[in-house]
């Protein structure tokens, strides 16, 4: 076994976590737009 082969499940959880925070941006964003246009 390589030892510094990284662990698939830790690169899974690291991706999905990038995901949902990029996911969770995106929210943010897009709700900070539709409050924009709504005090307008």
């Amino acid at each position: 076994m390589l030892q510094n082969s990284p662990d698939p499940l830790k690169v899974l959880y690291f991706m999905i976590k990038l995901l949902f925070e990029d996911l969770s941006k995106a929210c943010l964003f897009s709700n900070r737009l539709e409050y924009n246009k709504y005090n307008f």
